[in-house]
C-alpha cells in the first residue's frame, strides 16, 4: 500500500509533480519554468470505507494515516433514510414507471411493510453493528427488481427478502464476537416473526449457525486456557 501511494504523497507534500522533459499536460496548472504540475492548496482528496475496510488500517503505515482526518458519518434518522431510499428506489426503476409498479413500491415502503421493517430492524442493531446505507440500498433493488423486472409473485417478497437478507447482509456479520450475534437475533424474533414464525428461515438459521460456531470456538479456547 505505501509503494503504491508513496509517490503521490510525497507529490501532495511539495505541492508538485515533477515531470519529464517529454511530457507536456494539458489544462492543469503546469509550471513551465520547474517543468512540473502545481498542486493547489484547496486540493483535497476524500475516500469512504465502511466499518470491516477500517479494521484494515493497521495495516497501513503512519505515514499514510496522518495524511487523513477520519469522520464517522452515522445513518441518518428513520424518517429521512426511507425518503431517501424510496425517492432513490423510484428513480432506479424509473423505466418500468406503469401504475402497477409504482403501488408495488409504494406498499412495501408503507409503515408497518417490508422495507419499513428491514429499517426497524437495522436500528435496532445500531448499538452492536452499523450497517451501511448501501447495503440496505442493495436489499430493495434486489427486491424490487425481482418482482418488477423478473415478475416474481408479489406474495414471494418474504422469500425474496429472506435471500437478500443472506446475500448482501449476512457477510456483514461473519467473525463477530457471540454477544453481538445474539443481539441479531433477537433483532429477527422482535421485527421478522410473526405468530411464532420467522418469515426471514434462511438468514435466522444462518445467523444461528454462525452463533453455534463461534459458542464452540469460545468453549475451545476456554477448555485450552483452563488446559
Amino acid at each position: 500500500m505505501n509503494k503504491a501511494f508513496g509517490e503521490m504523497f510525497l507529490a501532495l507534500d511539495h505541492n508538485n509533480i515533477e515531470l519529464r522533459s517529454d511530457e507536456n499536460p494539458q489544462d492543469l496548472q503546469f509550471d513551465k519554468d520547474s517543468h512540473s504540475i502545481v498542486i493547489p492548496p484547496f486540493f483535497r482528496m476524500i475516500c469512504t470505507m465502511n466499518d470491516y475496510d477500517k479494521s484494515l488500517l493497521n495495516d497501513l503505515s503512519y505515514g499514510i494515516l496522518r495524511r487523513f482526518a477520519f469522520i464517522e458519518l452515522d445513518i441518518p434518522p428513520k424518517d429521512r433514510l426511507m425518503k431517501m431510499l424510496k425517492e432513490r428506489t423510484m428513480q432506479k426503476f424509473s423505466s418500468y414507471p406503469n401504475k402497477e409498479n409504482i403501488d408495488i413500491i409504494e406498499q412495501l415502503f408503507r409503515p408497518g411493510m417490508l422495507f419499513d421493517k428491514l429499517a426497524d430492524f437495522i436500528y435496532s442493531l445500531y448499538n452492536s453493528r452499523n450497517i451501511g446505507v448501501a447495503t440496505i440500498i442493495d436489499i430493495i433493488n434486489y427486491v424490487i427488481t425481482e418482482v418488477i423486472v423478473l415478475e416474481r409473485k408479489l406474495d414471494d417478497t418474504w422469500k425474496l427478502f429472506d435471500n437478500a437478507l443472506v446475500d448482501y447482509l449476512l457477510p456483514q456479520f461473519d467473525r463477530l464476537d457471540l454477544e453481538v450475534l445474539r443481539t441479531v437475533n433477537e433483532s429477527i424474533n422482535m421485527h421478522f416473526k410473526v405468530s411464532e414464525k420467522i418469515l426471514t428461515p434462511h438468514f435466522s438459521e444462518k445467523i444461528s449457525e454462525m452463533s453455534s460456531n463461534m459458542s464452540r470456538l469460545n468453549q475451545l479456547f476456554e477448555f485450552q486456557k483452563g488446559g
